[in-house]
């Protein structure tokens, strides 16, 4: 169906499919409120479990009969500049939402979504702390109808500011040009470079939640952890190089098991105004990124990304700092060409000429050196004396070169340019990351100085944006006022919207 198929200005319902999510919905609330009751039926006395049968039953007609009335009774509707929704089971309830206040408006299909040929529909509003709200299940159809037709109202509403010299695709948004796609292979290179020490951490938080839950509910946890340190007791190093290697496997499956679900199919398109990214396997998300709501873009690799010539690059967008890491989209999987393209969407190549480059000062590493490397040395060192671990001794005295090394390589990455439409900036250790800003996106700048700074005539300048705070640490003072009065002045003296 076309757009046009749809009269928006009546009252238009869900899709009978809403009824089985909004059951779904109520059955989860039911559940949350009965659990003890359900327990106390499951653990007592025989006469009492004859009952659970009923109790279900009862629970479930109680949640079909919820979900029958809330869809009858929920509708929407666009009148005025407004979307308007009105719902409610008891008591109803209408809320308002001017055009102005919408920032995007994302469609996702989980597996169930999909077999009932149905989407849920996300509405994120300037000011909320997540979802305004959203449509359990609406056709795809009028899903992209309702989006379409209340963006392209907006636009009207609130001309759109040009974000940088590249020729705007014509059309509507949903003429699309791919710039990236990612096939099941290239899903398997990226899985292989992601950080496992982090899917190693989270595998890690997950055991050490269940086996809190685990012990809860009566289980001697401390006999099965004596039990498994008498057997690496037994196997002495072998047993330390298996659970080693597990570990190892563990973390990798689980990266690309995470890779495979998040990016499935992913594509990533330019609009007319800013970028719309599908992907997902079990979950499909459409989310879209305008060009104004984006306040900086970043991409970064790691070692064993640089290795395939592979980047992740990041979106960031305006949001409140409740949600701010949900508003960062992640492009994985980019090469050089990739991020160039989409650098020049951000920032047009003329823009990106003339940019004046500065290096930090060589003292950043000997206060990194101090608090990272001196000082836990000497509080290691300290408590080693009491023990016999000589092998962790020798590690604790290279300790302060090992940090020493690390940072001066850091320092040597560490450097940032300005011109007058944006800064650049480039940091990292083991792996490369890169920022770059439009200055009129910049809500504020801050000049911050420690003690050893004053004494050094050093500064770290906090860049303020509507995503996040960016720092450039030791910098000298001088240069470090002078690009603040600049950026400041650039900031009140450039009349586009930085949203």
């Amino acid at each position: 169906m076309k757009r046009n198929d749809f009269d928006f200005s009546q009252p238009n319902k869900q899709s009978y499919a809403a009824i089985v999510f909004l059951a779904y919905h109520f059955f989860r609330i039911l559940v949350r409120q009965l659990w003890p009751v359900l327990i106390a039926v499951l653990v007592g006395r025989e006469n009492l479990k004859n009952m659970l049968f009923w109790i279900i039953a009862g629970i479930s007609v109680l949640v079909f009969v919820f979900a029958v009335i809330s869809y009858l009774r929920y509708y929407f509707y666009i009148d005025n500049d407004e979307l308007v929704v009105v719902k409610g089971i008891f008591k109803r309830s209408r809320t308002n939402i001017p055009f102005q206040r919408i920032q995007t408006i994302n469609i996702e299909q989980s597996i169930l979504h999909q077999l009932l040929q149905v989407a849920k529909l996300e509405v994120d509003t300037a000011g909320s702390k997540g979802t305004e709200f959203s449509f359990s299940a609406l056709s795809m159809a009028k899903a992209e109808a309702l989006r379409q037709v209340v963006l392209e109202q907006k636009s009207k509403i609130l001309p759109l500011p040009q974000t940088s010299g590249v020729e705007k695709i014509s059309g509507s948004e949903l003429a699309l040009q791919t710039i990236l796609h990612l096939s099941f292979s290239e899903l398997i290179r990226i899985g292989a470079t992601q950080n496992h020490l982090r899917s190693l951490l989270i595998i890690l938080a997950f055991f050490m939640t269940l086996y809190n839950q685990v012990e809860d509910i009566g289980v001697d946890t401390d006999q099965v952890v004596d039990q498994i340190n008498e057997e690496v007791v037994y196997f002495g190093k072998i047993a330390i190089i298996i659970l080693g290697l597990m570990s190892v496997l563990a973390s990798f499956t689980f990266s690309l098991i995470r890779t495979i679900i998040r990016y499935y199919d992913f594509t990533l398109f330019r609009t007319n105004d800013g970028f719309k990214i599908v992907s997902g396997l079990f979950t499909k998300k459409q989310i879209s990124a305008k060009d104004h709501k984006i306040q900086y873009i970043s991409w970064a690799d790691n070692p064993l990304k640089r290795l395939l010539g592979l980047y992740d690059v990041y979106l960031k967008q305006a949001s409140s700092s409740e949600v701010r890491d949900t508003k960062s989209i992640s492009i994985p999987g980019c090469n050089s060409k990739n991020v160039e393209r989409i650098k020049f969407y951000y920032v047009s190549p003329e823009e990106w000429k003339d940019l004046k480059n500065f290096k930090i000062s060589g003292k950043y590493i000997y206060v990194r050196v101090l608090y990272f490397g001196i000082l836990p040395a000497i509080i290691l060192g300290s408590l080693m004396l009491f023990t016999d671990f000589k092998i962790y001794s020798l590690l604790t005295a290279l300790w302060p070169l090992l940090v020493y090394l690390a940072f001066r390589v850091n320092h040597k990455k560490w450097n940032f340019a300005i011109n007058h439409e944006l800064i650049y900036i480039r940091n990292g250790i083991f792996g490369n990351y890169f920022k770059a800003l439009r200055l009129y996106k910049i809500q504020s700048m801050a000049l911050r100085q420690s003690i050893y700074q004053r004494k050094h005539q050093l500064a770290t300048i906090t860049i303020y944006t509507a995503s996040g705070n960016i720092n450039i640490p030791y910098v000298h003072l001088d240069l470090a006022k002078d690009i603040c009065n600049f950026v400041l002045f650039k900031i009140e003296s450039d009349k586009r919207k930085w949203m």
